[in-house]
């Protein structure tokens, strides 16, 4: 699954690979429920995207990260996964041009060396899943200020009326 923007980009390019791979290509781009669906029914999400490691983490779904570029923001990702206790440590994919085609010689040489390289990723990334407990912990949070917030909310109509 690619960060939405690398899917709109080069989303064709990365379908074909997947299909090289015999692997199943998520599209960002798709409905929030298709997303949803494929994500849940998925035995490892392989991801560039934050989003896609946060929902597959929150379907308890195994996700790897992949980093295929300088600007994916590595701070969000260390921000995240710190509240979990999950390390960030992404498959890097090393890349030459901003497309990915498979075509011209040119690009069918960079399409060959990100699909070999997504290759490896397959068979020697470590899955990563935040642990349960964690889980019910911050959810567990959450629900206490948001409880907070409707009596702080409940008391200030008080005062206002």
């Amino acid at each position: 699954m690619p960060h939405y923007m690398e899917a709109i980009i080069n989303g064709s390019g990365w379908r074909h690979i997947c299909e090289d791979l015999d692997i199943h290509y998520i599209d960002p781009t798709e409905s929030l429920e298709n997303v949803l669906t494929e994500v849940s029914e998925t035995e490892i999400l392989f991801t560039e995207a934050m989003h896609g490691a946060i929902i597959a983490d929150a379907l308890r779904v195994p996700w790897v990260a992949i980093k295929t570029h300088s600007r994916i923001l590595e701070f969000k990702w260390n921000d995240w996964l710190s509240n979990l206790g999950v390390s960030y440590q992404p498959f890097q994919i090393r890349r030459k041009s901003s497309v990915i085609g498979n075509a011209t010689p040119p690009k069918y040489v960079e399409y060959q060396l990100i699909r070999m390289q997504m290759a490896l990723a397959l068979r020697s990334s470590k899955p990563s899943l935040s642990h349960s407990l964690k889980i019910e912990e911050l959810e567990e949070q959450v629900l206490e200020q948001l409880e907070k917030l409707k009596n702080n909310i409940l008391q200030n109509q008080i005062f206002l009326a």
